[in-house]
């Protein structure tokens, strides 16, 4: 949050015009960069060193709610919650390259996972699927929450991946009720 709140107060220093809000941030290591997702729909990548926009990539049409940098294969993805469709891009060039399609609602938010090359996405109807992050195909899809008795609610932006002491892979994602 501390962060975000340097982004918000200064972002007409790095280049970004007063009138774009950031609702999605990912700091993008190989660029010493910061991807930040925007209301209009649109990622910009910021350089932080020298303080300048890199680029900017405008392939959504609503407000971008979640990005990940996959630096194992060098490309970003980013996802809206009023699409169901995940933005494949190139971090250098800025073009598209290609989408991951297969969500029945909106993207709700997205992490990586090096060890099992999986991207995995949640969408607003709580199911989560595994994207490989090589092929960028779907090798799983699962309703978080028939598969695992939860009932009510909807997903809301919180997917995290841990190890386990035993050597295990845990996927967490949080419902909450009435949103």
């Amino acid at each position: 949050l501390l962060f975000s709140a340097q982004i918000f107060t200064r972002r007409v220093e790095y280049g970004v015009p007063t009138s774009v809000d950031i609702v999605a941030l990912w700091y993008v290591e190989d660029f010493r960069s910061v991807a930040a997702g925007s209301f209009e729909g649109e990622v910009v990548l910021f350089d932080l060193f020298l303080r300048e926009s890199k680029g900017c990539y405008k392939g959504h049409h609503r407000s971008v709610t979640s990005i990940v940098y996959v630096d194992q294969y060098n490309y970003i993805v980013s996802a809206s919650r009023s699409e169901h469709e995940v933005a494949v891009w190139d971090p250098m060039s800025f073009r598209r390259l290609g989408k991951l399609r297969g969500h029945s609602s909106g993207v709700a938010c997205m992490v990586y996972h090096a060890e099992a090359d999986h991207l995995i996405s949640l969408d607003m109807a709580s199911v989560v699927r595994f994207w490989s992050g090589s092929t960028n195909e779907c090798r799983r899809a699962i309703s978080a929450i028939s598969d695992h008795a939860f009932t009510g609610g909807q997903a809301i932006s919180l997917l995290s991946v841990y190890s386990s002491a035993s050597g295990g892979h845990h996927l967490l994602y949080l419902f909450a009720r009435g949103l």
